[in-house]
C-alpha cells in the first residue's frame, strides 16, 4: 500500500506478499477444495504437459456460497516444489474471466508429480461441505471466555463507551462537543 495514498495499488515485493498471505489463508478455509483441484491440476498436466486452473474448473464440484478465488493458490507448492514451471500466458475462456491473461504452467518433472499425487491422496469424505471451515479438534471444549471486571473509569481519560446504534465516530465526536 503507497502510504500517501492508500488507494494506490500495490507492486513489487509487497504485492507478491500480499498474493503470498491470501493464499495461505485459502490453503487454512478451503484446504479439501485446494486439495481436489490440485490433484486434478496434476493429472491434467501429466496427460496434457500444459495448463491453466482454468482446465480444471469444470472437474471441481464448487458448493453454493463457495467464492472460486481458491482455485489462485492451486499452483504455487507445485511450483515451489519444482513438479511444474511458467509456460506463458492465454486469455481465459471464460465469460467471468473477462479474457483475463491466465499462467499458463507445464509439467516439469513427471516422477515428483506422480509422488506427489501418491503422498496427497484424495480426501476419503466426497461431501462438499465437509473442511469448507476449520473446526476445533475433538479434545477442545469451548467455553465461553471469563468475565473480566474491570475498574471504574476515570471519564476524562478513559475512551467513549459504545451503546447499540452508535459509531465510534459518534462517540468521539460527542467527546468533543462536551469539551473532552
Amino acid at each position: 500500500m503507497n502510504s500517501t495514498n492508500p488507494a494506490a495499488p500495490v507492486e513489487g515485493d509487497a504485492a507478491e506478499l500480499l498474493k503470498l498471505q491470501a493464499h495461505a489463508t485459502l490453503e487454512i478455509f478451503r484446504k479439501r477444495l485446494i486439495l481436489l483441484a490440485r490433484r486434478a491440476f496434476v493429472q491434467y498436466l501429466l496427460r496434457n504437459e500444459t495448463g491453466t486452473t482454468d482446465d480444471v474448473r469444470p472437474l471441481i464440484e464448487i458448493p453454493d456460497g463457495i467464492n472460486p478465488t481458491f482455485f489462485g493458490a492451486v499452483p504455487g507448492p507445485l511450483a515451489r516444489a519444482g513438479i511444474i514451471g511458467k509456460a506463458g500466458h492465454r486469455k481465459c475462456p471464460r465469460k467471468e474471466g473477462h479474457a483475463r491473461e491466465n499462467r499458463v504452467w507445464e509439467l516439469i518433472d513427471r516422477d515428483k508429480a506422480e509422488q506427489w499425487l501418491i503422498d496427497n491422496p484424495a480426501p476419503q469424505d466426497e461431501t462438499p461441505a465437509e473442511n469448507l471451515e476449520p473446526s476445533p479438534p475433538a479434545s477442545v471444549t469451548l467455553s465461553p471466555p471469563p468475565v473480566v471486571t474491570a475498574p471504574a473509569a476515570n471519564p476524562e481519560t478513559s475512551p467513549p463507551t459504545m451503546r447499540p446504534g452508535r459509531s465510534l465516530f459518534d462517540a468521539y465526536r460527542e467527546r468533543l462537543e462536551a469539551g473532552r
